[in-house]
């Protein structure tokens, strides 16, 4: 797939936009044709350790029945003409070649990318008017699609029930579009929206994950407890006597509440490693290519030399934090380090999806390049 150019100014779009209010975008790319057809898609749906649902409004057993994949070729061939949708998740993790998608839209940190979802609709197809707690670009790139829109529905909502899916009640829509080949239609979280395939269509949706309080808790907390002394007990020197012996004292509770305080705040390498290995967290489904058997590092530079390439594994996330001193590389949850060099430029190792041999070779980058060869970050065709 050939380099894209995103026809939309970033900064006004991050200003005024982003998080904020929909924006649809007539024309985003110049000549965009998505490399990958329905035939395609239906055959990923039919891999195992690919997510794939099949959403039948009509014609199913009951009224808006979710399947879910893998599938055979048989159950698409039992589908009636319409009012189904097809729709499978992290592709770009599957094909590669789909990336240059995404990387349009790299004005938002990579941390804050989900995934790649593509879903293919009969005429009418839909999954019906719903909420996302996540930012979405919504790229029509093959027939039409009606989108519905509306801002006046949140999570207390109202669903319809005795159905798999969170469909919305009574949705009004405020506003709504036609969206043809090479529109988009950019949605802040929590905007009620409904798509109609109006003949057949592929649409594919980029989403932006954000984490959810309860999650970055529960992971700071974990770091905390792992850099505290749990030997170490409260102490209350220069106690003065209280009137009533059974009373929880006020200064007594500000006490305890600034010591847990002053205990739970860390510096910011510990906060660091915190986020980096909570936001690198990959799905169940996708573990790191580790070989089989781990070459020496003389080994892996002579048939890294003999093959010509060296791969990245493009379904982990890849994180990195450079200080004048180090860089700190978090890959899947892990941490890997090593000193800030000239020969190393760790934006690029994040995002190239393959490195030449000829490229140029440093002992600083072939030690780390070895490194994230032995966990499987990076791969040699074995």
């Amino acid at each position: 797939m050939k380099h894209l150019t995103l026809n939309l100014d970033t900064d006004d779009f991050l200003a005024n936009y982003w998080q904020k209010k929909p924006l649809l975008i007539r024309n985003a790319f110049d000549a965009f044709q998505l490399p990958i057809t329905a035939e395609e898609l239906a055959g990923l749906a039919c891999e195992e350790g690919i997510e794939s649902r099949l959403v039948l409004e009509k014609g199913g057993s009951t009224p808006w029945e979710v399947r879910h994949g893998p599938f055979s070729e048989t159950d698409f061939t039992t589908l009636p003409d319409s009012y189904w949708t097809l729709l499978v998740q992290d592709v770009e993790k599957h094909l590669p070649e789909l990336l240059p998608l995404l990387d349009v839209f790299d004005f938002i940190p990579a941390w804050r990318l989900d995934d790649l979802m593509i879903s293919y609709a009969t005429n009418q197809g839909s999954v019906g008017p719903h909420l996302d707690a996540y930012d979405v670009f919504l790229i029509q790139t093959q027939g039409r699609r009606h989108w519905n829109i509306s801002s006046q529905f949140n999570e207390q909502s109202a669903l319809l029930a005795d159905i798999d899916l969170k469909i919305l009640q009574d949705f009004i829509p405020e506003q709504d579009w036609i969206l043809e080949p090479g529109d988009i239609l950019y949605l802040p979280p929590n905007i009620a929206h409904h798509g109609i395939a109006l003949n057949n269509c592929m649409t594919c949706s980029v989403g932006f994950r954000a984490p959810g309080i309860s999650e970055l808790i529960h992971s700071y907390t974990e770091c905390v407890i792992q850099n505290l002394d749990l030997s170490e007990h409260f102490t209350d020197q220069n106690r003065t006597r209280q009137r009533y012996t059974h009373e929880l004292d006020d200064s007594d509770i500000e006490k305890l509440k600034s010591w847990v305080l002053h205990q739970i705040e860390q510096p910011s390498p510990v906060i660091q490693h915190c986020l980096g290995t909570l936001l690198t967290e990959s799905k169940e489904n996708f573990i790191p290519f580790i070989p089989d058997k781990v070459l020496s590092k003389q080994e892996f530079l002579n048939l890294w030399e003999t093959q010509g390439k060296l791969y990245r594994d493009t379904r982990l996330r890849f994180l990195f934090k450079q200080s004048p001193s180090c860089i700190d590389f978090y890959i899947d949850a892990a941490h890997i380090s090593c000193v800030t060099a000239d020969t190393v430029n760790p934006e690029y190792l994040c995002s190239v999806t393959q490195i030449d041999f000829k490229a140029g070779l440093h002992k600083q980058l072939t030690d780390l390049l070895y490194q994230f060869y032995q966990h499987g970050y990076y791969y040699l065709e074995q």
